[in-house]
């Protein structure tokens, strides 16, 4: 299982979020980690936060 999340930035009282993160699982309770492959910057036409997180399937992939 993939799963794709935001965060908020640490000392936000609201929503702050800049990057989305990506963790696996293959028994539901161990995790990894995977990072953030992706962040506000990553889009030009980004301004602000990291909000709708989405995986799409396109080509084989997600």
């Amino acid at each position: 299982m993939y799963l794709y999340t935001g965060r908020d930035e640490d000392g936000s009282t609201y929503f702050a979020m800049k990057e989305w993160r990506v963790w696996s699982s293959a028994d539901m309770v161990n995790r990894t980690d995977h990072g953030s492959p992706m962040s506000v910057a990553t889009f030009s036409s980004a301004s602000a936060d990291a909000w709708a997180r989405q995986a799409v399937y396109r080509n084989g992939k997600f």
